[in-house]
């Protein structure tokens, strides 16, 4: 018996490995949380903390150049113009 389980009287929580899948959820079906509130996307990005999180990945990401390549006959690549 460990020492979690003789002062609470439960298991301890399982070791969590972030390559884990506990951290895909679908999103869009909301999430569970251990507080027991649903959390959605649409719900979520209503909060200014997170829009503003979710905006400061993006956009320095949309600002970055892309490049279209074509492939040529012979497998090479050449940079695709107009």
């Amino acid at each position: 018996m460990s020492w979690f389980t003789r002062i609470l009287g439960m298991e301890a929580p399982a070791e969590r490995n972030p390559a884990d899948d506990f951290w895909f959820v679908p999103i869009e079906a909301g999430g569970l949380t251990e507080s027991g509130v649903v959390v959605t996307d649409t719900g979520a990005l209503q909060l200014p903390v997170v829009l503003d999180c979710q905006k400061t990945l993006s956009e320095p990401v949309a600002s970055l150049p892309v490049k279209v390549f074509r492939k040529l006959p012979d497998g090479a690549r050449e940079e695709a113009s107009g």
